[in-house]
């Protein structure tokens, strides 16, 4: 079994800005720049067999090149968070290109879980989760880094990924590239 998911990858130039912010937040632990990346669909553990046919349904999507904006962060997990992400601002292409991957993952018979799409960049994790006082200092901090801007990317492909789980971090491997336009 491969646990694999789609997703779009930050140009060179939004990760060094993305680096710098997590520079100066100095909270939780930084999510290393090699796995950055904004998912279109997490898909779980699947077979090698059911990822080839994804492959032939992804290949098969028609969508033009768009750019991505960051705007914002905010903190996922409920009143205990465990992430840090900055935001994706709206672009209805990467909406329609969300709606396209999923859409090829259930004609390759994938059932993929209901979930509204949140377009983000996962660049803290906090092991424990935070809450009270660290919860409210991060927020600060947080809030005060929001205003800083890092450069948005041009999206011209995305890609298949395999997530393997290590102790210290996962390692996500490029499967296959589709390029867009």
């Amino acid at each position: 079994m491969i646990r694999a998911f789609v997703a779009i990858e930050p140009s060179g130039e939004t990760l060094d800005g993305v680096e710098a912010l997590q520079d100066r937040l100095r909270i939780g632990r930084a999510v290393a720049r090699e796995n950055l990346h904004v998912t279109l669909a997490f898909l779980g553990e699947k077979r090698e067999d059911d990822l080839e046919e994804l492959h032939h349904a992804l290949s098969s999507i028609r969508a033009e090149p768009f750019r991505v904006r960051l705007s914002g962060l905010d903190f996922f997990g409920g009143r205990s968070p465990r992430v840090l992400a900055a935001l994706v601002a709206p672009e209805p292409r990467l909406q329609d290109l969300h709606d396209k991957v999923r859409r090829a993952a259930r004609a390759a018979g994938m059932e993929l879980a209901r979930e509204r799409f949140r377009p983000h960049l996962t660049i803290v994790r906090f092991r424990e989760g935070l809450h009270g006082a660290a919860l409210h200092e991060a927020r600060e901090t947080a809030a005060r880094e929001a205003l800083l801007t890092v450069p948005d990317f041009h999206v011209g492909e995305f890609h298949l990924y395999r997530s393997t789980l290590r102790r210290d971090r996962p390692v996500h491997d490029i499967l296959a590239t589709y390029p867009l336009g």
